[in-house]
């Protein structure tokens, strides 16, 4: 069985709303597994490569090497609000399984 129909969400909270994806933003899956889909609201356009910036990208990797030889390419994929007055992404969220 599949690692996502496996995982249980104990806090209830939606994962899309977790990552912080909401309605007409886009969101760019980078290395995903063929059976990971995220119910997102429609108005939401799904990239499943990185052919362009996106609100959101979620990223998948088998090792830690894989993430830091790519952490540059990935930062340079999210968009940020022209207000933001900032030079990089507001807060950037890493999660490792391990």
């Amino acid at each position: 069985m599949p690692y996502f129909e496996v995982v249980v969400d104990y806090s209830g909270t939606p994962l899309p709303l977790k990552l912080g994806v909401k309605a007409n933003s886009s969101l760019v899956l980078v290395r995903a597994p063929r059976t990971f889909s995220l119910d997102v609201d429609p108005s939401v356009t799904v990239l499943r490569a990185a052919r362009g910036p996106g609100d959101v990208v979620l990223a998948f990797f088998t090792s830690a090497s894989s993430y830091e030889e790519e952490l540059g390419a990935l930062s340079r994929l999210i968009t940020l609000p022209e207000d933001s007055g900032s030079p990089g992404p507001r807060r950037r969220r890493v999660c490792r399984r391990r």
